[in-house]
Protein backbone atom coordinates (compact mmCIF):
# COMPACT_ATOMS: atom_id res chain seq x y z
CA UNK A 1 0.00 0.00 0.00
CA UNK A 2 1.32 3.45 -0.86
CA UNK A 3 1.49 6.36 1.56
CA UNK A 4 -1.59 8.59 1.56
CA UNK A 5 -1.22 11.70 3.71
CA UNK A 6 -3.61 14.55 4.52
CA UNK A 7 -3.68 17.43 6.98
CA UNK A 8 -7.03 17.20 8.80
CA UNK A 9 -8.69 19.92 10.88
CA UNK A 10 -10.19 19.10 14.28
CA UNK A 11 -13.57 20.82 14.85
CA UNK A 12 -14.53 22.63 18.04
CA UNK A 13 -16.39 19.46 19.11
CA UNK A 14 -13.30 17.26 18.53
CA UNK A 15 -14.52 15.69 15.30
CA UNK A 16 -12.44 14.97 12.21
CA UNK A 17 -13.43 14.01 8.67
CA UNK A 18 -11.60 11.11 7.06
CA UNK A 19 -10.95 12.12 3.43
CA UNK A 20 -12.93 10.29 0.74
CA UNK A 21 -9.81 8.79 -0.88
CA UNK A 22 -8.86 7.14 2.43
CA UNK A 23 -12.44 5.93 3.05
CA UNK A 24 -12.50 4.41 -0.44
CA UNK A 25 -9.04 2.83 -0.13
CA UNK A 26 -10.02 1.15 3.16
CA UNK A 27 -13.64 0.42 2.13
CA UNK A 28 -15.00 2.38 5.12
CA UNK A 29 -18.78 2.66 5.10
CA UNK A 30 -21.20 5.03 6.84
CA UNK A 31 -22.12 3.55 10.21
CA UNK A 32 -18.95 1.45 10.39
CA UNK A 33 -16.62 1.45 13.39
CA UNK A 34 -12.97 2.29 13.94
CA UNK A 35 -10.84 1.48 16.98
CA UNK A 36 -8.79 4.49 18.16
CA UNK A 37 -5.50 3.82 19.94
CA UNK A 38 -2.55 5.94 21.01
CA UNK A 39 0.73 4.31 19.94
CA UNK A 40 4.01 6.16 20.50
CA UNK A 41 2.12 9.48 20.81
CA UNK A 42 0.31 8.86 17.49
CA UNK A 43 -3.39 8.27 16.94
CA UNK A 44 -3.96 4.97 15.13
CA UNK A 45 -7.42 4.29 13.66
CA UNK A 46 -8.15 0.68 12.71
CA UNK A 47 -11.34 -0.54 11.01
CA UNK A 48 -13.16 -3.15 13.11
Amino acid sequence: MSLISYDIKITSTGQITIPQKIRTELDLKTGGYLRAEIVDRKIVLTPI
